[in-house]
């Protein structure tokens, strides 16, 4: 299969349905390349070897890909079937042990009948045949079941309780897109998810395209400690105490299944590298911050260069089922607009027209103060100087609700409020 493609890289149109899951071995991580490569029209023996030698995918990427040379055939169906065919067998058999071991179990015997109904149903699917409306029942009845029991885990869960006022929880499917202005909040939300599912033993993965990297390590101390960022930038700045907890949370966090790509590659390196970490490291969520950083070549316009990194990160998101989150900037004008306005519209998100129509969900975080009074500002705690009693000149927290304007499996409408700790990138709910 891999050595037909490579002698003749036409053949891949043909191929390319095929996943890495199809294959075993060295194969399944080198198909992953030679998928990403087809994207960008570069597949030849000469550069898949050099990705091979600096992925480390392969032992000896020149034994190996003489050897798949070898083996090529000149008409590529006859490849593709068996490849196909074997990943069913193998599905089949794993399925076929697991529903012998549910057999042997105590559960009931509707119970067995319908976690066999459901692998059956699975290797259907896998096999490209369409689904009656009973297949599709006989798995969501039981997902429904174990929502209400606490069996079933949902792709994702948000942490922060006001957002989930409006989204209780992701699909693996969902791509969801928080936009908001620059200063509201959009990358730190995303930043506050994505650590605390880590701390919850969920690997993430984020595209930075917008900080440097030390950023993330003093805001994710920040976070975990509740230390103010800003005094991490001199060590002078913090109590011997504090350093303490600082060095305790770096161990702790070092640990982490969490991993940031700043190499601010093009759309077409955040397929091949979120392939490679599901690959290699068991990645469950996404995020992309942000969207309109990422560059594309052959793309004058930028809502042709947005639309193909969204068609991307969607066809991963569909394709690998894991959920993404993108930060997306908004369009200046919603700065324009009179004390009447009725809020964020998805029209203001900046080149909008991909953006709207790939992500199934779209919530835009809104500050709640414009220009806050003393008073107001004191009503947290964080925007007190203990020195003077006295509100900082710039508020530390400020009172925050989620605007949903899209949900494409749910309600639309306004969260309830929580608060937002600029200083430390904490999120708390508010009451009353």
């Amino acid at each position: 299969m891999i050595g037909t493609v490579l002698a003749d890289p036409q053949a891949m149109v043909e191929a390319e349905m095929l996943l890495p899951s199809d294959f075993t071995g060295d194969h399944q991580a080198v198909w992953v390349e030679l998928v990403a490569l087809h994207a960008t029209h570069a597949i030849d023996q000469r550069t898949l070897e050099m990705v091979l030698r600096d992925q480390a995918a392969v032992a000896n990427p020149e034994q190996y890909l003489r050897q798949v040379l070898l083996a090529r055939v000149g008409n590529i169906a006859e490849p593709v079937r068996k490849v196909m065919d074997a990943a069913v067998r193998r599905n089949i058999q794993r399925n076929a042990a697991l529903i012998a071991a549910e057999a042997q179990s105590e559960r009931e015997t509707s119970e067995v009948i319908d976690f066999a109904e459901k692998k059956i149903m699975s290797l259907r699917r896998e096999r490209g045949e369409g689904q009656s409306i009973g297949d599709i029942l006989s798995i969501f009845m039981p997902r429904l079941e174990g929502l209400r029991d606490g069996t079933f885990r949902p792709a994702w869960v948000p942490h922060l309780k006001a957002f989930r006022t409006m989204i209780s929880y992701a699909e693996d499917t969902d791509l969801i897109v928080i936009a908001a202005r620059p200063g509201a909040g959009k990358s730190s939300y995303i930043r506050y998810e994505m650590f605390e599912d880590a701390k919850a033993g969920v690997p993430g993965l984020i595209f930075n395209y917008d900080n440097d990297p030390i950023e993330y390590a003093r805001w994710v101390i920040a976070q975990d400690t509740g230390i103010d960022a800003m005094a991490m930038k001199n060590p002078m700045w913090l109590t011997p105490a504090q350093l303490e907890i600082v060095r305790d949370s770096a161990r702790r966090i070092a640990a982490l299944p969490l991993y940031i790509e700043s190499s601010r590659g093009d759309g077409t390196w955040i397929g091949r590298t979120t392939r490679r970490r599901v690959h290699e490291n068991g990645i469950k969520k996404m995020a992309v911050d942000y969207v309109q950083q990422v560059r594309n070549k052959g793309f004058e316009k930028p809502v042709d260069n947005i639309a193909f990194t969204m068609g991307i990160v969607r066809d991963i998101n569909q394709q690998l089922r894991i959920p993404a989150l993108v930060a997306s900037q908004m369009n200046r004008s919603i700065e324009t607009r009179g004390a009447d306005d009725d809020g964020a519209k998805l029209s203001d998100l900046r080149d909008s027209g991909a953006i709207e129509q790939d992500a199934t969900i779209v919530v835009f975080p809104k500050n709640q103060w414009v220009e806050p009074t003393e008073q107001q500002m004191l009503q947290f705690i964080e925007n007190r100087d203990p020195r003077t009693g006295r509100a900082y000149p710039n508020p530390k927290a400020v009172p925050m609700i989620m605007e949903v304007k899209k949900n494409r499996n749910g309600d639309t409408g306004t969260s309830t409020r929580y608060k937002w700790v600029k200083s430390n990138n904490r999120f708390f709910e508010i009451d009353g």
